[in-house]
């Protein structure tokens, strides 16, 4: 059975860097709540053009929750929560 500190290193694990971790939640809840890509642009302080990255991961992100909803189809509220997720974040920009 894997358990949490598996997933948590799963990084570590496959031998590549964590480009993302904890600290793009907000970032995530933006995008969720609807915000544009510009103004969530304005909040990131960067050297370098983030915004390409940052749709991928949101586009993984939406894949990853489309693959847990298929999961978890025998347990119908959480089911119906992540596809109301995807739902949320499955936009273009």
């Amino acid at each position: 059975v894997l358990t949490g500190p598996v997933v948590a290193n799963a990084h570590e694990l496959a031998g590549g860097e964590q480009p993302f971790g904890p600290e793009m939640l907000p970032i995530g809840r933006l995008w969720a709540q609807g915000k544009s890509l510009a103004f969530i642009m304005g909040d990131i302080a960067s050297d370098t053009d983030l915004s390409g990255d940052i749709v991928t991961s949101f586009r993984r992100a939406k894949d990853l929750v489309s693959q847990l909803a298929d999961v978890f189809a025998e347990d119908k509220p959480r089911s119906d929560a992540l596809r109301k997720l995807v739902r949320r974040i499955a936009r273009d920009e």
